[in-house]
Parts: C-alpha cells; structure tokens; sequence
C-alpha cells in the first residue's frame, strides 16, 4: 500500500469541470467534501494533494478517483488510485 503522500500536478485534473457540472462553487464542494475552500481551489489550480483530499471530493461528487482526472502521467500515482479506489469498494460491500 502506497503512502497517502502528495501527488505532482503533472495529473492533469478535473474537479472544477465536475463540481460545475453539479452546479456547484468551490464553497459547496467544500462543504460537502470537509476540507476546506483553499484545499479546493489548490486542486483545481492542479497544486499537489494528499489522496486523502483527493478520496474525500470523489466521494463528495459522487465519482470514483480515477474520474478527477484526465491523465494519469506518474505510475505510483495511478498505483495508489486504482489501490485506493479497490479499499473504497471493499469498505462499501
């Protein structure tokens, strides 16, 4: 299991897209993800997060982790999503 590090903006991201699909502001999206409105606008400048934030505003709007992103270009980062993403399902069943 990889570290819950912070990952390199070389993951190009799309949270803003997905947080206006729903009509929301960064404001909403951090209230319903619990982190905070500055965390919000980091990730969606595509500044480095810990996957903790990254897990918390996918399940905020409703999308596995992998979907926050258009391309995965570091191989540990897409290792730790695709882990992340399997522990998710495993604590939902």
């Amino acid at each position: 299991m990889l570290p819950l590090d912070s990952f390199s903006a070389m993951n190009e991201s799309r949270i803003a897209e997905l947080r206006r699909a729903k009509g929301w502001t960064q404001e909403r999206l951090a209230q319903e993800s619990g982190i905070t409105v500055r965390t919000i606008q980091r990730l969606e400048a595509g500044n480095d997060a810990s996957l903790e934030s990254i897990s918390l505003v996918a399940k905020a709007l409703d999308v596995q982790v992998g979907e926050l992103f258009q391309s995965v270009q570091t191989p540990h980062f897409s290792q730790a999503v695709e882990g992340l993403e399997s522990r998710t399902r495993a604590e939902q069943e």
